[in-house]
């Protein structure tokens, strides 16, 4: 099965069509440390953050089983978004 995900172009104009930067917010992840969250929910987090779509008071809960520290939550990450 094919999923029809936005294509950059889109996105970007999208973004480029946004009124307003999004309002300060918190998101909780559960499964933060899995396979889905690295692969598509960190890039997309990541991306707006990069296009200034996300409030300076965003602020990201992770919640995993998998035990880790904070900082090595965001080590993870950076390497994450260092392949991406």
């Amino acid at each position: 099965m094919t999923i029809n995900m936005m294509t950059e172009e889109r996105a970007q104009g999208a973004a480029a069509n946004a009124d307003r930067m999004m309002e300060p917010s918190t998101l909780v992840l559960f499964g933060a440390s899995g396979d889905l969250a690295q692969r598509m929910v960190m890039p997309a987090i990541f991306r707006l953050a990069r296009r200034g779509l996300l409030s300076p008071e965003f602020r990201l809960i992770g919640y995993a089983r998998s035990k880790m520290t904070d900082d090595e939550f965001r080590e993870r990450m950076r390497k994450v978004m260092d392949g991406a």
